[in-house]
């Protein structure tokens, strides 16, 4: 599972990455293609932005099943309502998909996801590994880096954070992430979902102008506590 996916619960709405470089037995495989997606249901206000790590075509089917089987017409479902449909597809698409494809867990194929869901002007995590569903108050992420990311974001991530100040935190979180994290690299893909108005791509452009100006601010960092330390005496 050389990948990193997350989701953020910001103050007005969610946001959601992942990296872009996939690993096919041992060759790193650099994908243009994304990782993230998102649903819109607008009869019931409801948007889903996702993600996840582990084997793509299993993760692609994940995704295309997963759409048309949550609640999509009125009335809107609630909170308990919305999970028990994700925790029912999860155990049905475990079940039918990746169980029967290896006696030996190990040998099954990977499919771990993350998933932010907007709805009545609220938001919820969901961390989804194996069968296993679990909702997250601010954060979830899954993959090869995710000890790594839970690490830096836990120091820096504050429930008062907007969409766009949360878009940034993972555009550094994710830098870092794959500058640490073998299997971990490519673009990141950082996805803005809003409580009112439209969801918005962060432009690569503009991920990697910040990825660079980040690393700056990292080295001056650096220089100036490593001269601190040196003024210290023993």
């Amino acid at each position: 599972m050389m990948t990193i996916a997350a989701v953020f619960n910001c103050s007005d709405g969610v946001v959601v990455c992942a990296d872009s470089e996939e690993t096919i037995h041992d060759y790193a495989k650099r994908s243009t293609s994304r990782k993230v997606n998102v649903f819109e249901y607008p009869q019931i206000g409801i948007r889903v932005g996702l993600a996840g790590a582990g084997h793509s075509d299993w993760i692609r089917m994940f995704v295309e099943k997963l759409h048309p089987h949550l609640p999509s017409t009125p009335p809107p479902p609630s909170w308990t309502m919305m999970q028990k449909s994700i925790e029912d597809f999860t155990q049905d698409f475990f079940a039918k998909y990746l169980v029967p494809y290896a006696i030996d867990p190990n040998q099954r194929p990977q499919v771990d996801m993350v998933l932010a869901v907007n709805f009545l002007s609220s938001s919820i995590l969901y961390k989804i590994v194996a069968n296993a569903v679990t909702t997250e108050p601010l954060f979830a992420c899954v993959g090869a880096g995710q000890a790594a990311m839970q690490k830096i974001v836990d120091s820096l991530l504050k429930p008062s954070l907007t969409v766009r100040q949360c878009a940034s935190l993972a555009i550094y979180v994710m830098s870092r992430v794959k500058q640490e994290v073998p299997g971990c690299g490519g673009n990141t893909n950082v996805l803005m979902i809003p409580q009112l108005g439209n969801y918005a791509w962060v432009p690569t452009k503009k991920i990697r102008e910040l990825e660079i100006i980040f690393d700056d601010i990292e080295m001056r960092k650096f220089e100036e506590m490593a001269e601190e330390i040196i003024k210290q005496s023993v």
